[in-house]
């Protein structure tokens, strides 16, 4: 996701569900005010990552979620209680 004013902000953004198969939000209309959800809209929930130095810790923001209306073109970040400000992209093997 990069800013159209400023060319240099930048963030990668991920579908959370595909390192965090069991992630989830419960939300309604009332809680996404500027996303203008109607019926047979279509959205699509992101997380943003950070990339350290270290690409082997890359972490996820799965607490600040972005969801987007893609019908109208609209997101929205919310914070979400009980989920991992920086849970790891890549998880490691029990041994």
């Amino acid at each position: 996701m990069q800013s159209e004013e400023n060319k240099a902000l930048a963030f990668l953004i991920l579908d959370p569900l595909l390192t965090y198969p069991d992630f989830s939000l419960t939300l309604s209309k009332g809680d996404l005010p500027d996303l203008n959800l109607e019926d047979g809209d279509e959205h699509k929930v992101f997380v943003i990552a950070t990339v350290p130095e270290d690409p082997t810790k890359i972490t996820l923001n799965l607490q600040g979620p972005l969801i987007f209306n893609m019908t109208k073109r609209l997101g929205q970040q919310v914070v979400v209680e009980g989920q991992d400000l920086q849970a790891p992209l890549l998880k490691q093997n029990a041994s």
